[in-house]
């Protein structure tokens, strides 16, 4: 995993930003509090050539060192398939080391957990019942449909207020994403609020017949009968609804967005989607 030396020393070799090398050294109580941890989380050996990876991070690898039990935290987020930032980062370990218990017996996950305790306090008073199915990338429950998008503070209370999301400048497009995911990924909401929207069923089948599409391939197979033209110039003015592929940020992860345009004129995207805000 990492060397051992005959004096029951472990550590690790880092390499740093400038090209020198440092030594994570553990010491020997230290040393027999980790390798126990590691035994008791029982890694397979795809799970040990992982950890022995991430061990090259400096923080992480000495952050293993003050507290081995974040050893636990390490699998649930190598579990879920946690990206290799987030699983090293030292302030989500330690989150995840409170919280672990919880976690482990949350239905869906850390994944599901972290969406259910992210983004301010409307994403706690949503009652969405029980899951029912996708349509595209975007999830349907019992009690309705769920959008995330990043918002401003200023847009946050507009929307507690109102009901409603609020264009948030002369050149917003209003997207919005099917993951909470992509959303951190990409920063947005990164100085504000990241908000979990619930609107009424029914709403996205309303948005998908005044759609159009981008030429990628997972639009094409999520929306094969939408118009996707060469370029969606204009898109906006004529109320359209734009469905476009992005990527989470880090990963290789493919999603279908929804645009909802700046149109709040009653054939428009965002006037729909507003109608619908439960």
């Amino acid at each position: 995993l990492v060397y051992l030396t005959s004096a029951k020393y472990i550590g690790k070799i880092v390499k740093l930003a400038d090209g020198s090398y440092s030594v994570v050294k553990f010491g020997r109580k230290s040393t027999k509090e980790f390798l126990k941890n590691i035994k008791r989380i029982d890694l397979d050996a795809d799970g040990l050539k992982q950890l022995n990876k991430d061990l090259a991070d400096k923080e992480f690898a000495e952050a293993i060192v003050e507290d081995p039990k974040l050893v636990d935290s390490w699998k649930v987020l190598s579990g879920a398939g946690i990206d290799d930032g987030v699983r090293r980062n030292v302030d989500e370990l330690e989150l995840v080391s409170k919280n672990i218990d919880e976690i482990k017996a949350f239905d869906g996950g850390y994944k599901a957990w972290k969406i259910n305790n992210a983004g301010g306090g409307l994403v706690s008073k949503l009652n969405l019942g029980k899951y029912v199915k996708k349509i595209g990338d975007y999830e349907v429950f019992e009690n309705g449909e769920v959008f995330y998008r990043g918002i401003s503070k200023a847009d946050f209370e507009y929307l507690k207020l109102n009901g409603k999301l609020k264009v948030s400048s002369s050149k917003s497009e209003m997207f919005t994403s099917p993951s909470l995911e992509y959303i951190k990924s990409v920063g947005y909401g990164g100085d504000g609020v990241i908000v979990k929207i619930k609107v009424k069923k029914g709403t996205l089948s309303k948005l998908e017949q005044k759609g159009i599409r981008d030429q990628s391939a997972r639009a094409k197979i999520l929306y094969p009968n939408m118009q996707n033209p060469q370029s969606p110039k204009g898109w906006m003015d004529k109320g359209q609804v734009y469905f476009k592929q992005e990527t989470i940020k880090g990963t290789n992860s493919k999603q279908v967005n929804i645009g909802l345009g700046r149109n709040l004129n009653d054939g428009g995207g965002l006037k729909l989607f507003n109608d619908n805000v439960l």
